[in-house]
């Protein structure tokens, strides 16, 4: 958690995730070491320096993957598709995670930003961003949130900052405690004030990516488009038990300038919590009159869980409302495994081209 929040550490720059006992390779970060060597996502790291790897934890695997720059490490991967492991020796360098990845102009006078993730650095990263499309003739901006997981409080702050002036509200925590009660404003005038922007938001979008995108909306910066955020944003105190261990207990809530509740209820079981990325967000939520809130200029926002929309754009799980069985297939990787499988094998029952297509010419770049 704390190298992702720094956004960066020495290693190969593959995530992984165990699954059934083999460390499998997620995402390889483009520019890392794994990378330029042509390790994919869906590999298996079946031997590290010799070692196998079978039954490994994450941390087992990341003790052994990462180390001092420049150090070596061999690595032995099994691929659907080859009979044996395909061996790689990897020089270990500094990883960077970007929190973004991608911003350019979309024509002459719309700026895209993509922030997929928050850091220490995020802030830094975002006002970059901004300064050097509105450089380019940015008049509007098209924010892109979509899948942001969350990250640190303060990050969430100093980035809305940038579109709010001196003494709005961002957000604020109500809780059981004496000192839970807090609110966090806008420190300074932001350098931003006057750019339209458009957010662009999903089921998950959670934590530090909803108060952003709460307190924009609340506030009329930014016209909310996609589907209704996650609605994660508890506060949590530490307490500290015996043998070194420690007891997270919730005390507080987050809530948009508003008023609206951010954390989405417990109402149903905790397998139908977890999983409610999966759920059908086609058909618009009911709410009950206690839930109507008022924006700055008066529009009309509803508390009971996550920000929705403004226009609602549902993704890519739209009529998709798997049962219990389904939902347990997903979390397992189940259809990714098969789509691998599928993939590897070379089988024949998908067949044709698609239609209408353009063609994307090579070495094409957004410039």
């Amino acid at each position: 958690m704390r190298e992702r929040q720094e956004g960066r550490y020495y290693g190969i720059g593959v995530s992984i995730v165990a699954v059934d006992g083999d460390i499998t390779a997620v995402t390889v970060f483009e520019g890392s070491p794994a990378y330029k060597k042509g390790i994919r996502s869906g590999d298996v790291i079946a031997k590290v320096n010799t070692k196998d790897a079978k039954g490994w934890t994450t941390e087992q695997a990341m003790r052994e993957l990462r180390g001092p720059r420049g150090t070596t490490v061999d690595v032995e991967i099994r691929r659907r598709g080859y009979g044996a492991l395909i061996p790689f020796q990897l020089t270990r360098d500094e990883v960077y995670i970007p929190t973004v990845p991608a911003y350019f102009m979309i024509d002459s006078t719309t700026g895209y930003i993509r922030m997929q993730d928050f850091g220490e650095n995020t802030d830094r990263d975002v006002k970059h961003a901004l300064t050097d499309l509105t450089s380019k003739g940015m008049k509007r901006l098209l924010f892109d949130i979509r899948g942001n997981p969350g990250g640190p409080l303060d990050q969430a702050i100093k980035v809305s900052n940038e579109f709010l002036p001196k003494g709005k509200m961002i957000v604020y925590t109500r809780g059981r405690v004496a000192n839970s009660d807090q609110d966090y404003r806008a420190t300074e005038d932001g350098e931003f004030l006057d750019i339209p922007v458009v957010a662009l938001a999903n089921r998950n979008s959670a934590s530090a990516s909803e108060i952003v995108t709460g307190a924009l909306q609340d506030h009329d910066r930014a016209y909310v488009v996609g589907e209704t955020t996650f609605g994660k944003a508890l506060v949590q105190s530490v307490y500290r038990i015996s043998a070194g261990a420690g007891l997270a207990l919730t005390t507080a809530h987050y809530y948009t300038p508003s008023g609206r509740l951010i954390q989405r209820p417990w109402d149903a079981s905790f397998d139908e919590y977890l999983s409610y990325g999966l759920k059908d967000q086609s058909e618009v939520r009911q709410h009950a009159a206690s839930e109507l809130k008022h924006t700055d200029a008066g529009r009309p926002v509803y508390s009971g869980g996550g920000i929705e929309p403004d226009k609602r754009v549902v993704g890519q799980f739209e009529g998709f409302n798997p049962d219990r069985l389904g939902r347990q297939l997903y979390a397992r990787q189940a259809f990714e495994r098969f789509a691998q499988r599928f993939s590897a094998e070379g089988d024949t029952r998908v067949s044709g081209t698609s239609t209408g297509r353009k063609d994307v010419k090579p070495n094409f770049v957004v410039d």
